[in-house]
């Protein structure tokens, strides 16, 4: 009967020591603000075009093979941004990065280092689709000059 005391009190002892010695992990939680939860939507390769506007004179096949890429550093911030199939309109972006206009816009982006573009609008409330739109004195096809367009199109995220 000794021993057997003994051996659940061992038992008891070791079980305490080794559930006491397991800490739980400090969970690292951070509060995100609304920007960086929707740049973390806008994150990833987006294609496919469709719902395309353009003004008069400008082919809505401007922006048949366009493919943007949002990213965001570790804390969720904009980082970089790249586009390609769409030189006419957006121009060479190899450096380029993105940023929010303002501390409390969700949809008003900056873009920099892009030519002409310098600013456009997001929309991802609709799962998997990314609307763009952007203002931009334009060229048509003859080469004659527009000034201050609208310009929108519908990309798909890529998987």
């Amino acid at each position: 009967m000794k021993n057997r005391l003994y051996s659940i009190l061992l038992i008891s002892l070791i079980s305490a020591t080794l559930f006491s010695s397991c800490e739980e992990d400090e969970l690292i939680s951070y509060d995100y603000t609304q920007q960086q939860l929707v740049a973390k939507q806008l994150v990833g390769t987006w294609g496919q075009s469709f719902d395309i506007e353009t003004p008069i004179g400008v082919p809505g096949t401007v922006f048949q093979n366009l493919t943007l890429v949002f990213s965001i550093d570790e804390k969720g911030n904009p980082h970089k941004f790249y586009s390609e199939g769409c030189d006419d309109v957006l121009g060479s972006t190899v450096n380029s990065t993105w940023e929010w206009s303002d501390a409390h816009t969700l949809t008003n982006v900056l873009l920099k280092d892009v030519e002409p573009i310098a600013k456009i609008t997001v929309d991802v409330s609709v799962k998997d689709q990314l609307t763009i739109s952007f203002v931009s004195d334009w060229h048509d096809t003859e080469g004659n000059a527009g000034s201050n367009e609208m310009f929108s199109v519908t990309l798909k995220r890529q998987k």
